[in-house]
């Protein structure tokens, strides 16, 4: 199964499997998406696929300096046609921690 956002197609998607109820299901219970909305699922699907811009972050914090990775989406048309609730919003980051948990932040500017 390929997935991906694709612009040209109906809902963004290569396969019409990954709509909002799959990505809903995909973070239910235990496991890497656990706590998560399905919108953090559908982008780490695209980031899977080579989608997103990829940005790393360096700290200091009491002398150590932390590197933090993420990845950076452009939220489009077809990304709140499945998820009404990124409305207003006009970014979206996705960060996979040390213990691979996968996180998703909203940004309503341009960060």
């Amino acid at each position: 199964m390929t997935f991906g956002h694709d612009p040209e197609l109906p809902g963004g998607f290569q396969d019409a499997d990954l709509d909002r109820t799959y990505c809903e299901d995909a973070v239910k219970g235990p496991g890497k998406f656990e706590g998560e909305k399905g919108y953090t699922f559908y982008f780490y699907e695209n980031m899977m696929e080579g989608d997103g811009e990829d940005y790393t972050d360096v700290t200091e914090f009491m002398g150590e300096e932390y590197e933090t990775s993420y990845t950076a989406f452009d939220i489009t048309g077809a990304d709140t046609a499945i998820f009404p609730e990124l409305k207003g919003y006009k970014r979206a980051f996705l960060h996979e921690d040390e213990c691979g948990f996968v996180t998703c932040t909203l940004s309503k500017g341009e960060e």
